[in-house]
């Protein structure tokens, strides 16, 4: 299993406990697995809400796109058009890896 999360500058990646951490991001950015619902739906809403967050990115993330989408659909009615989304399936290594490199490029 595997998981990614985002925080400032620094975002770890962990698989299999084998944690790397990177640091070379000059934006904040929050990846919020699992995110199209559920307690991941109620995080995203609460980092987009918070001052202390304001110039940072938000990921939604789920392992069906659709449900992603509709999570951001939900979310831009709220007014909260600010996240974005990625798909991300944590029990896939590809996954995993697109989502990574995506961000290294970011």
């Amino acid at each position: 299993m595997y998981c990614i999360l985002c925080i400032g500058s620094v975002y770890l990646y962990v698989g299999w406990n084998q944690p790397i951490v990177h640091t070379n991001m000059a934006n904040r950015v929050a990846v919020v697995t699992g995110s199209n619902r559920g307690i991941g739906l109620s995080v995203v809403r609460g980092l987009l809400k918070s001052d202390k967050f304001s110039d940072g990115d938000v990921f939604v993330t789920a392992r069906d796109e659709a449900k992603g989408k509709e999570a951001m659909e939900l979310l831009h009615k709220e007014g909260l058009a600010r996240a974005k989304f990625h798909q991300l399936d944590i029990t896939d290594e590809e996954s995993v890896k697109r989502l990574a490199s995506f961000l290294k490029e970011k």
